[in-house]
């Protein structure tokens, strides 16, 4: 059963609604519900969706998407002012398929993030739109131990501690950042490829944000981070590691540019690192010093006008 509550022009409210069963709902025009200390839950019980409209709320301890079995789950936020907060983690795809989707301004708010967090969780976020957001005040797993997707466009936002790409050794984590103004920011360290596989595609003039980055972390992993396009943008505050303990790959083409300290290519004994910059206006640019193989192999091209 679909159900849409509309608050008109006064908006109204309403007290614990923890889960959806499933049924879809829409909320419209400052309608709020409010969950105190209890869960939120979208898609346990089969298929479910809840809609956030014109400037509507929910609040809740954590947030599921897809949380059992053979249930799938999906959560809009859209439009100014329409708010999901979450005074605990969000999970997208937990054990099943999870779809948050955040546009036209909306907001999401949590501790920790997860997209795909058990092996059979597959778990997809999108932020598009000037001012869309998802804050998380703690860290933002794609792929747990399952299979994440996110991706930022057309001027949205995200922001987290630490970001991992593919974190569990069954996982599988890939972001893009597409287009001017959409930006990822990691106050902490972004792992691309922890114990799995990660990767990382900024382009049309995306930009991510990280204090050190790392590809390829652990054993089994494998870190594949390409930045193409004008105004395309990957800036680590502090260094920059492809093959930390495995196998990283850079790529820098178009007119993408990544900046660092200092940038290693092969940081560990095992690790194996490269990277490419190729095309006009291209640049890797090390404040610092750059090491091909420092205990690992390396392999550095640099063509077709890349510096």
């Amino acid at each position: 059963m679909d159900q849409t509550w509309n608050g008109g022009s006064a908006g109204m409210s309403f007290n614990t609604v923890s889960s959806l069963g499933n049924h879809n709902l829409t909320l419209q025009n400052k309608t709020a519900i409010t969950n105190g200390g209890n869960d939120f839950t979208a898609g346990d019980n089969g298929p479910a969706s809840l809609t956030l409209q014109s400037a509507s709320s929910i609040s809740d301890a954590a947030g599921w998407i897809g949380k059992n079995s053979n249930s799938a789950g999906t959560v809009t936020v859209t439009d100014a002012n329409s708010l999901w907060s979450n005074s605990n983690n969000i999970n997208v795809g937990y054990f099943s398929t999870g779809t948050l989707n955040i546009q036209n301004g909306g907001k999401v708010s949590d501790v920790s993030g997860y997209l795909g967090f058990n092996t059979s969780g597959t778990g997809t976020a999108t932020v598009s739109g000037t001012n869309s957001l998802w804050a998380n005040s703690g860290n933002l797993f794609v792929g747990d131990s399952g299979s994440g997707t996110l991706t930022i466009q057309n001027g949205g936002k995200v922001s987290n501690i630490m970001g991992y790409l593919g974190f569990g050794t069954a996982s599988t984590g890939s972001a893009t950042v597409d287009g001017a103004n959409s930006l990822w920011v990691n106050s902490g360290i972004l792992t691309i490829g922890d114990y799995s596989n990660g990767t990382l595609n900024i382009q049309n003039g995306g930009e991510v944000r990280d204090l050190f980055g790392i590809l390829g972390s652990s054993t089994g992993s494998t870190g594949t981070a390409t930045v193409t396009g004008a105004n395309s943008l990957w800036t680590n505050s502090n260094d920059l590691y492809a093959g930390y303990y495995r196998s990283g790959t850079l790529n820098i083409q178009n007119g993408g540019k990544v900046s660092d300290v200092s940038g290693y290519l092969g940081f560990n004994t095992s690790g194996t690192g490269t990277a490419t910059v190729t095309g006009t206006n291209s640049l890797w640019a090390n404040s610092g010093n750059l090491f091909v193989g420092d205990s690992g192999s390396g392999t550095l091209t640099i063509q077709k006008g890349g510096r």
